[in-house]
C-alpha cells in the first residue's frame, strides 16, 4: 500500500510539472501586451520549477 501511495504522489508531481509548463505557455501567448522579457522570464522560471519537480520525482524512483 505504501508503494501505491508513493506512485500516486509521483504521478501527481509529474502532472503538476507538466501543468506548470503548459500554464506558462498559455500565459505567454495570452498576454501579448506584457513585455517580451517578462514573458520569456516566466517561461524560464517555469522550466526551472518544473524541472526541479520532475528531477525530484525521478531521484526518488532511482533510490528505490
Amino acid at each position: 500500500e505504501g508503494q501505491i501511495q508513493s506512485t500516486l504522489v509521483d504521478v501527481g508531481k509529474l502532472i503538476a510539472s507538466v501543468a506548470i509548463l503548459l500554464s506558462s505557455i498559455v500565459v505567454y501567448y495570452s498576454f501579448p501586451q506584457i513585455s517580451i522579457i517578462i514573458r520569456a522570464l516566466t517561461i524560464i522560471f517555469s522550466l526551472v520549477v518544473s524541472s526541479f519537480i520532475f528531477l525530484q520525482t525521478m531521484m526518488l524512483q532511482i533510490k528505490d
